[in-house]
């Protein structure tokens, strides 16, 4: 959601995650109206698009080669094993899928 909503993966991370001891003690007024905007289906529709994979591709084989493994990344990305695999050799996924994978790379970045 904070992807879709344009919501930087760096406040996300500090909103998750605690960081030199502090976690951000709230979320900044640009970014929960974003959130807030963001409708029932538009993320519906996340499921429904289809967009270029180059950078989603990418993103898997980078997990891939960093020792995730490839059920544990298929669960992330809401996708079977088969279906990890075959979106390693396509143009195109889903938007949602796109989404989760540079979610994950991000939250396995560090």
């Amino acid at each position: 959601m904070a992807l879709k909503a344009g919501v930087s993966t760096r406040l996300v991370r500090r909103l998750l995650f605690i960081e030199r001891g502090r976690r951000l003690p709230k979320l900044p007024r640009a970014s929960a109206v974003r959130l807030i905007g963001l409708s029932d289906a538009t993320l519906a529709e996340l499921g429904r698009t289809l967009v270029p994979s180059d950078q989603t591709r990418r993103d898997l084989r980078e997990l891939l080669a960093a020792g995730c493994s490839a059920p544990a990344l298929a669960r992330y990305c809401r996708l079977t094993e088969p279906e990890l695999m075959a979106t390693l050799e396509t143009t195109a996924c889903t938007e949602l899928t796109a989404l989760l994978a540079s979610s994950a790379r991000v939250q396995y970045a560090g």
